[in-house]
C-alpha cells in the first residue's frame, strides 16, 4: 500500500453527485428548489422558467467555482 493522500475533494466521476449535494445542503438552494417545484402547479402566479432558471445558474456557477477550487488544489501537489 502506499502513502497516497488525495488533497482534492472530487474526482471526474464523482463530481456532479458530490457537488450537487454540498449544494442542497445550503438552506437556500432547498428554498430555491421548492419554490421552483411550486412554481409548476397550477396555483402558481407566475411561469417555472422564472424560478428554476436562476437556480439553476446559480448551482452552475458555483459548481464551476468549485471545479476550478479543486483543479487549483490539485495543481498544487
Amino acid at each position: 500500500r502506499s502513502n497516497y493522500v488525495s488533497t482534492t475533494k472530487y474526482s471526474a466521476v464523482t463530481f456532479i453527485p458530490k457537488s450537487l449535494f454540498e449544494q442542497f445542503r445550503r438552506v437556500a438552494n432547498i428554498y430555491f428548489l421548492v419554490v421552483a417545484c411550486l412554481s409548476y402547479t397550477p396555483i402558481a402566479p407566475f411561469r417555472g422558467a422564472t424560478a428554476v432558471g436562476p437556480l439553476v445558474l446559480v448551482l452552475l456557477v458555483t459548481m464551476v467555482k468549485e471545479a476550478i477550487e479543486d483543479w487549483r488544489r490539485k495543481q498544487q501537489v
